[in-house]
């Protein structure tokens, strides 16, 4: 694996944080298939990975990944979408951190780029830019649709999110 940046005491537990949640919500799966329920899907495994490491190379159906692998390359990619929103995004560097975890969880289920695709130039990057926490979750909370409309498990994933968004004590931690 590659190394990933050395990131500040907050960074870690944003990083740490996003990692527990996106674990929990995408669940492991250590062989590469399409998913259930979405017409067209490509192969994932892992957390839902569809691309390994370099982001080009497509996961293959009947893949294997252990869990181990999984874990490393979940907090590769988590660190990696952190640095490059932090990189393009001047607003998403000064959100609380509960907030940029959302931001990172969504980015991770919606693409990297999801905040510089065209189709999203209307409320989504808009509500980025301002630097508005609650106008940037209004507008993540659009995207719950699927192929075939309104999907209920999008809809969870993005509540789950406004949850961890709210919530005050995100960076408080119970280790001693």
């Amino acid at each position: 694996m590659t190394q990933t940046p050395t990131a500040t005491s907050n960074d870690d537990i944003l990083i740490n944080k996003t990692v527990d949640f996106l674990k929990v919500n995408e669940g492991f799966e250590p062989v590469a298939r399409p998913p259930v329920g979405i017409k067209g899907g490509k192969p994932t495994y892992g957390y839902g990975f569809e691309f390994k490491q370099d982001n080009q190379t497509r996961v293959e159906n009947g893949e294997t990944i252990t869990e181990e692998e999984a874990d490393q390359l979940l907090r590769y990619k988590v660190n990696e979408l952190h640095q490059t929103f932090s990189d393009r995004y001047e607003e998403y560097r000064n959100l609380p951190a509960s907030v940029k975890a959302g931001v990172l969880s969504f980015g991770f289920n919606a693409g990297m780029n999801v905040f510089e695709d065209k189709r999203n130039q209307q409320y989504l990057r808009p509500a980025l830019d301002s630097g508005d926490a609650e106008r940037l979750k209004k507008a993540m909370g659009l995207f719950v649709y699927g192929p075939d409309g309104k999907d209920p498990i999008l809809h969870l994933r993005r509540m789950r999110e406004l949850q961890m968004m709210n919530d005050p004590n995100f960076l408080i931690t119970n280790e001693n």
